[in-house]
């Protein structure tokens, strides 16, 4: 990962954002920085988390795979043990936002924003059920991603 393209991505999802049915005067903040960068946005009166921008980096995965993860959310959503959220669309009522930047074109995805709390930060009898209901949820990502035979068709990264 190269983080001295991190002015890329917050330039990629400040335009991105733009895109969006938010306050025009939101502010965003890194949250993470790996193969993807993901912001928060935040409506700078009242604070309030607006959604999760995730930015992909330019050229790592094609528009047509991440939609193929964005239909696989959405399916399993209809699914019993897996709960997903799905993006918020943009001003066209699209999933991902294309941004220029640089030279590269960047995919972005806004989600909604959910509380939660790490594991770690809990006492030791709450971390084990989480990480119990965590294995839970990646044996039921992993039986589903060999059953759905419709995945077969989708454009996945190999």
């Amino acid at each position: 990962m190269n983080f001295t393209r991190l002015n890329s991505y917050t330039r990629a999802a400040e335009q991105a954002c733009r895109l969006y049915l938010w306050d025009a005067r939101q502010t965003i903040s890194l949250l993470h920085l790996s193969e993807n960068a993901t912001f928060c946005v935040t409506d700078p009166d009242s604070g309030k988390v607006q959604g999760i921008m995730r930015v992909s980096r330019g050229g790592y995965h094609s528009v047509g795979e991440i939609g193929a993860e964005l239909q696989w959310l959405l399916r399993l959503r209809s699914q019993d043990g897996v709960k997903t959220v799905y993006p918020i669309p943009n001003r066209q009522g699209m999933p991902m936002t294309l941004a220029e930047e640089g030279g590269r074109r960047y995919v972005c995805v806004a989600f909604p924003y959910l509380e939660g709390s790490h594991p770690e930060l809990r006492d030791t009898a709450a971390a084990c059920e989480d990480f119990r209901r965590t294995g839970q949820i990646a044996a039921l990502l992993h039986q589903d991603a060999m059953e759905w035979a419709q995945s077969r068709k989708l454009n996945r990264p190999r």
